[in-house]
């Protein structure tokens, strides 16, 4: 059996994954670069509700052994199509928070369902300043919630899903560092 990113044909990854700190909160941003056509752009057309899963860890390296995850978290962006009001309205959720934006505009759609801003991944104060971490972020979109008889046709549910690679980025750049002003 083919693996989803196959079946869909669909070349998608994280990009430009930015660490900075709020003052409180180690936070990321990222994008996913992904097409919104074909078969995709049709089941969000179709109202279908469309679900990525971005997934994101921070872990400690430790020499001599398997690196230490700290946090795992997911961020949820759901986009519902209402067909008959024209409108998208894409739900965000996190740890932290949970918001609802809507939408005509399928462009704006694509721009709020691919990125991640600021989302906040571990208080500083959590943080070990001579410890060494990174972040590594994927995506994924579930598999859609299909309607009976499409649900127990094995092809058309492959045809909905992919997966990206793990993308990674240390995180030493923002910490403060052992022997400088603080």
């Amino acid at each position: 059996m083919w693996g989803a990113n196959s079946a869909l044909a669909i070349d998608a990854g994280m990009t430009k994954l930015t660490i900075n700190s709020s003052g409180t909160y180690l936070v990321l941003s990222a994008n996913l670069e992904l097409p919104f056509k074909g078969k995709l752009k049709e089941t969000i057309l179709s109202g279908i509700n469309t679900t990525f899963v971005f997934r994101i860890e921070l872990l400690r390296k430790r020499f001599w052994w398997f690196d230490e995850e700290i946090i795992s978290q997911e961020v949820i962006h759901t986009v519902i199509y209402d067909t008959l009001s024209k409108q998208y309205t894409l739900r965000i959720s996190d740890k932290y928070n949970e918001q609802a934006l809507v939408t005509t505009s399928f462009e704006e759609m694509k721009k709020w369902m691919s990125s991640l801003s600021g989302i906040k991944i571990i208080p500083l104060e959590d943080i070990q300043p001579q410890a060494h971490y990174y972040i590594r972020a994927m995506a994924e979109m579930e598999a859609l919630e299909m309607l009976f008889p499409l649900k127990y046709i094995p092809f058309m549910a492959s045809f909905q899903e992919f997966e990206t690679p793990w993308t990674i980025v240390p995180v030493t750049a923002i910490l403060p560092q052992p022997g400088r002003g603080q």
